[in-house]
């Protein structure tokens, strides 16, 4: 007797094979057309997660931070734009779609409205900081993705190349933008940024020093970093209500007090950050100066009539507005016009205001070829001098080019001889000697 055959069709291996490469073809598909393939594979984001998104990004940090070693890394800043706390746990941060690169958050919860900053930089997390084991290049295109615990793609961006200290962000419409104004951690200021239109005025920024600490001293004595301005016009101005700031988006960080600036007059302010208006000789703005930060002066209504971004500058170099723009090559004068005769003037008030000290006595410029040029100081005083901290320069913008070791101790009625090598190396020994040359011709 026969056995029955299986009511079941048969199905080819052939057939099983095709219809698998056609499913997979119809979801590739899909993940191509629709970049929210994680979501409709694997369920829908819960509202409080889709609330999260990728706020801002910096990969070329100089001096926006610093983190707790004193390092300057790249950074991603995380927002929750929602109105209630999400917790973080098991959100990924991603380089790339395929999870090579990524940061898993930690059991935290972010309130609504709050902001979680990832450093990138490759180190281990801490109590009071995360880091991601990725970091980010300067040079941009840096691709990166949210997602959340189950791996759906909430967020993503491709920050391109900036320049230090700018950000790549969202703005407050939520449209992506590059901003020079890095704010990891709190809101985005974009439109604060944009409103920082410089308009001009009657007032103006005209000197700056970011590196003083030899001329217009304070009334304790101190010499620091100072802001210059100037009344440009023929009749005198109240400052009552002026403002100076180094940040766009705060320009109305310190307040000028009511003083009265002269025709043609200048009025500088010490940066010592102690905020004090009592004493019309003597007012401090409530900030410091820092190298690339950009210094603001924004009338009484708010609006901003002068900027300039400082450059580096050595020790008793300024930053000065001439008949030819922003100049380094002239000597400091505080209160004073911007021309070399106030600078010889501001000189000569600054050695009286020190007393009688040392003077240039004798120098040599030779023949190229022959010996190394010098130069002799002297101590006509009854009195020691140290000079440590004194400089030697060929440049009046630059005062102290070179400066004397410390302890250099000239004695009264002493003599002191430098040599000019003009190898760019100021080396020690029998000797001192100074980086620069001099030159036959006079200069």
């Amino acid at each position: 007797m026969s056995k029955k055959k299986s009511a079941g069709r048969r199905v080819r291996p052939g057939r099983l094979i095709a219809a698998a490469v056609f499913a997979a073809l119809v979801l590739t598909l899909g993940w191509l057309l629709d970049r929210s393939g994680w979501t409709r594979l694997r369920g829908e984001t819960p509202a409080g997660l889709a609330a999260l998104r990728i706020s801002e990004v910096q990969n070329h940090n100089v001096l926006t931070l610093r983190d707790a070693a004193g390092d300057a890394p790249a950074w991603i800043e995380i927002e929750n734009a929602g109105d209630a706390a999400v917790s973080l746990r098991g959100v990924c941060l991603a380089r790339d779609e395929k999870f090579n690169k990524t940061f898993v958050f930690p059991d935290m919860t972010l309130e609504a409205g709050g902001f979680a900053l990832v450093l990138a930089d490759g180190k281990a997390s801490t109590a009071s900081e995360l880091h991601a084991a990725f970091s980010l290049p300067a040079a941009g295109g840096s691709e990166l993705y949210l997602f959340d615990a189950a791996q759906r793609l909430l967020d993503g961006t491709t920050a391109p190349r900036t320049e230090a200290d700018a950000s790549w962000c969202r703005d407050e419409g939520g449209e992506w933008t590059v901003s020079e104004i890095a704010t990891p951690g709190a809101a985005n200021r974009v439109a604060a940024e944009r409103n920082a239109q410089v308009k001009g005025g009657d007032v103006e920024l005209s000197e700056l020093m970011s590196a003083n600490t030899v001329i217009f001293p304070d009334e304790d004595g101190v010499c620091g970093d100072y802001i210059e301005v100037r009344n440009r016009t023929d009749h005198s101005i109240s400052l009552g209500g002026y403002w100076l700031s180094d940040s766009a988006a705060r320009p109305d960080k310190w307040q000028f007090p009511e003083v009265t600036l002269p025709a043609g007059g200048y009025l500088a302010v010490h940066c010592s950050g102690r905020s004090l208006t009592e004493d019309a000789n003597h007012l401090h703005a409530g900030f410091k100066l820092s190298e690339g930060e950009t210094v603001y002066l924004a009338e009484p209504g708010g609006a901003i009539v002068s900027a300039v971004t400082l450059p580096e500058l050595a020790d008793g170099q300024a930053l000065s507005l001439t008949d030819q723009g922003w100049v380094t090559n002239l000597g400091p004068t505080p209160n004073m016009e911007n021309t070399y005769e106030a600078a010889a003037r501001t000189d000569a008030l600054e050695r009286e205001r020190r007393g009688p000290g040392v003077i240039i006595s004798e120098m040599a410029a030779l023949p190229e070829g022959n010996q190394y040029d010098w130069v002799e100081v002297y101590n006509p005083g009854d009195a020691d001098i140290d000079l440590g901290g004194w400089g030697l320069s060929d440049n009046p913008g630059h005062p102290r080019k070179w400066q004397f070791p410390e302890g250099t101790i000239l004695p009264a009625q002493g003599y002191q001889a430098v040599l000019m090598t003009g190898t760019g190396v100021a080396y020690s020994g029998a000797y001192l000697s100074a980086p620069f040359a001099l030159s036959g011709e006079g200069g």
